[in-house]
């Protein structure tokens, strides 16, 4: 197998897990869009037009966002995500730092988690 046969397999497998994730992901999306609506109706009944308003509007992206994940396959997902890379370079910069600052913070509460668990039976090693 030659290095252009590795990647072109290589990417086939990243694109039908995206793909395959982005389905799931879109389909649980969807599933809270109707809870926003329903919310949206009893904030307005309850005299909240402008709160109504919002909550509508945020059920509508995320019922656009559901309808992109579920029905757009991986390599329209990857071919879009290249575009706005090369289209909008300071957007991905930003996304790329925020994804490596939530990153590093989950690893952050993920070792204190772990040092909680593990640090007791340590200690009984080392008194024993």
């Amino acid at each position: 197998m030659d290095v252009d046969q590795i990647k072109s397999a290589t990417r086939g497998i990243i694109v039908d897990q995206i793909d395959h994730g982005s389905t799931i992901f879109g389909a649980r999306v969807g599933e809270h869009v109707g809870n926003l609506r329903t919310m949206s109706g009893s904030l307005r009944s309850q005299g909240y037009p402008a709160t109504a308003d919002l909550v509508d509007k945020a059920a509508n992206a995320m019922d656009r966002m559901s309808s992109y994940l579920v029905n757009t396959d991986g390599n329209r997902m990857v071919h879009d995500a290249e575009e706005m890379a090369r289209n909008q370079p300071m957007v991905t910069a930003g996304a790329g730092l925020l994804i490596g600052l939530l990153g590093a913070r989950l690893l952050k509460v993920s070792a204190r988690e772990r040092y909680r668990t593990f640090a007791p039976s340590l200690r009984e090693q080392r008194d024993a």
